[in-house]
């Protein structure tokens, strides 16, 4: 919401504003307590630590401790293409991508169904293209 103290076709910014910088006593370009809480914030407090391989490992290990197994792989898909995934007997949930195009620029629609272990990739065009799908399952 914005608000003028006078009517806008009155209004003229000073050319030399008397606002000063804000202390954590005294408000200034912003409020006192904006300044206190900015203050508060340690150096380096946006340094992010990206996960490492590690983690990852750790994660796929948790996967196996619950009974569940990841697999992974590639397949040209024109309309539609089945995959058998190997070492699972049921697919719990699956996902898929476009291998060439990761940031989802084609917008040809594309989708997994599944039974047992048999995975089915859907795509809306019959133009083949390579895709990378991802399924968890027991």
């Amino acid at each position: 919401m914005v608000r003028f103290v006078k009517k806008p076709a009155e209004y003229s910014h000073p050319s030399n504003p008397q606002c000063q910088k804000a202390t954590p006593s005294n408000d200034g370009y912003m409020a006192k307590e904006d300044k206190s809480k900015l203050d508060g914030i340690e150096e380096n407090a946006n340094n992010y630590s990206h996960p490492t391989t590690l983690q990852c490992n750790q994660a796929l290990k948790m996967l196996n401790t619950t009974g569940l197994k990841l697999r992974y792989g590639t397949k040209s898909v024109g309309s539609s293409a089945t995959v058998t995934i190997s070492g699972i007997t049921t697919i719990v949930t699956a996902m898929v991508c476009y291998k060439q195009d990761p940031y989802l620029q084609d917008n040809t629609r594309l989708w997994v169904t599944w039974s047992g272990n048999v995975l089915t990739i859907h795509k809306a065009s019959s133009t083949a293209k390579t895709v990378i799908y991802w399924v968890i399952g027991t």
